[in-house]
Formats: structure tokens, sequence, C-alpha cells
């Protein structure tokens, strides 16, 4: 039976080749791009210690999401914080040190009534001390502005349209009867690049990044390989811990607080490519599926 035509006229391999040249370039000018947005800031900037202020090491980090957890940290090395049977997290009745980080006391008193830690960020208290805290780094140059973050996210779409492109020309080989199989292989490849420049996206500055790459070194003995002891560090080391070093320092430090709040506990494993590979060559290796010179690529 005699193959269908080429789809748009250009062969799977032809395409093929096309499209992962075309891949390669606009994942390489979305770098270099946003790159030059995050660079875009204030220069000059005065070297700071995070230390000192662990929120805004959290915050710097992974935002205010994380600026929360390194909160509840300060207070669960306290004692003033605790989870029940339905993972909300309830603040128990204790003389705070006087030394917590500003945010814990707006958390403490948002906690008083049990509460779940995803609400946490909208409670009005906290919300408000949030934004103080981004405001405060945006001005030290230290936390890219959020017309900067959109930039970003906007020249990520450029990707996005890859995908696009991509997913057109597999549904349209598809109806033209073609082999797809490396196609397919191709456009998951761009679909992993396309999310995983979206959820990366840059929040700290060059100067940012230095700061939380300074207080990482300095600040190893709090890092989730070396088990800290949140009683015997304190709740200002304890919320540093979980701001620069992510949860997986707070499951190292404490897991039943851990699961108490319903994090999902880090993986160190990851799904290797040996098995893909072999799956593309089974199906796509010169064997019935891609013969005739379609190459699999519609």
């Amino acid at each position: 039976m005699p193959m269908a035509a080429d789809t748009w006229g250009i062969s799977g391999p032809a395409f093929l080749g096309l499209y992962a040249v075309l891949a390669v370039v606009t994942l390489v000018v979305v770098l270099v791009a946003r790159r030059a947005v995050v660079r875009s800031g204030p220069r000059d900037v005065p070297a700071v210690d995070l230390a000192a202020t662990p929120v805004d090491a959290a915050y710097l980090n992974k935002g205010p999401t994380l600026a929360v957890l390194a909160a509840c940290g300060a207070l669960k090395a306290a004692g003033a914080l605790a989870t029940d049977s339905r993972r909300t997290v309830v603040a128990r009745p204790v003389d705070l040190p006087p030394d917590l980080p500003r945010l814990s006391w707006y958390v403490y008193q948002a906690a008083a009534r049990p509460v779940r830690l995803g609400a946490l960020p909208a409670q009005p208290a906290v919300a408000t001390e949030l934004a103080a805290t981004a405001d405060r780094l945006t001005r030290a140059g230290l936390l890219v502005t959020d017309s900067a973050r959109r930039a970003q996210r906007g020249i990520g779409l450029l990707l996005a349209a890859v995908l696009g492109l991509g997913v057109v020309r597999l549904v349209a080989g598809i109806d033209n009867g073609r082999p797809v199989g490396n196609l397919v292989l191709l456009l998951i490849a761009v679909a992993i690049a396309t999310i995983a420049y979206q959820v990366t996206v840059r929040r700290a500055t060059p100067a940012g990044q230095r700061a939380l790459q300074q207080v990482r070194q300095r600040n190893h003995a709090l890092s989730p390989g070396m088990k800290p002891s949140w009683s015997s560090y304190g709740p200002n080391k304890a919320a540093l811990s979980v701001g620069v070093f992510g949860v997986a320092a707070l499951w190292a430090a404490d897991p039943t607080f851990a699961g108490g709040l319903g994090l999902s506990q880090p993986s160190s494993g990851g799904s290797g490519g040996s098995s893909d590979s072999g799956s593309s060559s089974s199906s796509c290796g010169g064997g019935s599926s891609c013969g005739g010179g379609g190459g699999c690529g519609g």
C-alpha cells in the first residue's frame, strides 16, 4: 500500500531536523533574553548577609510560601506551633522569644485558630508583612520586580509557541497517516523544557543570587544532610535552615511536623533516560512503523 504524501509538503525527517533546530535556537534565545531581563535591575548592590533575616532569605529563595514555612519553622523550634490530625497548624500558648522573625508573630496570631498552611499567606496581617518583605528586597536590589517576572514568563511563550507548532504537525501527520514516533519524543522534550522554564522563573537578581549562595555556604551546618537539631540552634536558625535549604530541611529536622503540615517529602531520585531511549529504538528505529522514509516525523 503506497504511503501518503508528505504532510505540508515536508518529509518527516526534514521536519524533524528543522523542528529540532528551531527548538534549540528558541531555547537559547529565551535563556539569553531571561538573563538580560534579570540583569536589567540596579547595579553595584551592596553585599548583604541574609543570615540575619531568615524570612528575607526564604522569600528571595522561593517566594511567599517558603517565607511562611520558614516562619512556621521558627515557631516550631520555639515550641509555639503544632499540627493536628486535620493537617492544620495551631498556636500553642507559650511565651514567644522576643527575637523571632517579624513574620512569625503574624503567623502565630493567625494560627490562634486552626488554619491550613496554604491559607496562611492570605491572612491579612501575614499578607501585609509578605508584601513589605517583597518591597524591601526589591528596593535593596535583591529581588526582581513584578514586571521583570512577567517579562520572563512572556519570553517563555516563545517555547510554548514552538510546542504548539509541533502539536499541530503531530495532529496533521496522524490525519495524513504518517508515522509520528520520533516527533512525539521530540515534543515531550520541548514540553519538559517549556514547563521547566516557567517553574524556574528567576526571583533573585544577580546580587540576590550571590547573597543566597553565600548564606548557603556559610551555614552548611543547617543543610538537610547535616540533620540539624532545631532545639540546639534555636528559632532563627531553624527559620534560616528552611529559608535557605527549602522543604527538605524541615523534613530532615522534624519529619512529624513536616508531615503534619501536609508537605510532600522531597525525592532525590529521578527517572533515568535509558528506558525512553530503548522504547524509541523499538518503535522508531527503522522498523515497519517508520518505514518508507517517513522518519516518524509526521
